[in-house]
């Protein structure tokens, strides 16, 4: 592993498509526009699917000059990434300055032993990733988390410590079970949002729809009785519940704290997997906006 520390390294070829995936996610809402005036024959169809192709083109290269004008490096002290097409950005970021590193893979790239990794300092406080390496290989992950445990132990040892809490020695952990997990999906908030998305999709598409389309669904709706309306209701209503629930258990899955001698780290995570590690001396300055309850 030495042998790669202080050379420029490259991203794994996946990442090319993680950058693509991501100009598409930005340009979602222009393409669902797009798409709903071309089924809704309001402009010229030459000029709309010019408009998506170019689009698609754009985001192809974008993500392609993404990928190889991408480079980190590394040493026993810092981390660097070069990264950016016309403007180059440089970002430097000492090891012992990192407050948490995030570390995510999603399950299609667990055959490839490759994840993501995020890493915030002391001094980021805007709630973003100061640094993301998007696909990068286990093992160089991990390494990089290894020197910055080394970093953090050695501002440990540099301050005055009572001999009994150097003696002392703190190991435990939590996780919780499925019974808890749903009681808090079922009684979380997330119902709120998937139902204001149901109304402002359904809102935005009936201006889109052609007529053709448009007309029987009127006439459908209009010919309801009472019963048969509150029938639909409470339909979308257990469907939006149901969306609720399986996004919450899906994100806090096997959810763990582990608690060790200097740092917490939380696990959860179904189909992508989230592990999160931060220092116990910084972690009064967290605060966590999602409380379990714990039985017993």
């Amino acid at each position: 592993m030495n042998k790669i520390m202080n050379k420029n390294s490259r991203l794994h070829p996946l990442a090319f498509f993680v950058f693509l995936y991501n100009n598409l996610k930005r340009y979602l809402l222009f393409i669902i526009f797009l798409f709903f005036e071309i089924i809704g024959d309001r402009h010229s169809g030459l000029l709309l699917y010019g408009s998506l192709i170019l689009l698609l083109i754009f985001s192809f290269i974008d993500a392609l000059f993404r990928y190889i004008f991408f480079a980190y490096r590394f040493d026993e002290n810092s981390l660097t990434i070069d990264s950016g097409v016309f403007v180059r950005h440089h970002e430097h970021i000492p090891f012992n300055k990192i407050q948490t590193i995030q570390h995510k893979q999603w399950f299609f790239l667990q055959p490839f032993g490759l994840e993501s990794l995020s890493i915030e300092t002391a001094g980021h406080n805007d709630g973003k990733a100061e640094a993301i390496l998007p696909v990068i290989p286990l093992k160089i992950s991990n390494f990089i988390e290894k020197l910055n445990q080394q970093s953090r132990l050695e501002d440990v040892s540099s301050e005055v410590v009572p001999q009994q809490a150097k003696n002392k020695k703190i190991d435990s952990n939590y996780q919780i079970n499925f019974h808890d997990l749903s009681k808090y999906a079922l009684t979380s908030f997330g119902i709120i949002p998937t139902l204001l998305g149901f109304v402002g999709f359904f809102s935005q598409v009936d201006d889109y729809l052609p007529q053709s389309i448009k007309k029987p669904v009127e006439s459908t709706i209009n010919s309801l009785v009472a019963q048969e309306f509150l029938i639909i209701l409470i339909l979308i209503l257990l469907f939006s519940l149901l969306a609720s629930y399986l996004t919450t258990v899906q994100k806090y899955y096997h959810f763990t704290l582990i608690k060790s001698e200097h740092k917490l780290t939380t696990i959860r995570g179904f189909f992508q997997r989230y592990v999160v590690s931060l220092p116990l001396k910084k972690s009064k300055q967290f605060l966590s906006s999602k409380v379990f309850y714990v039985s017993g």
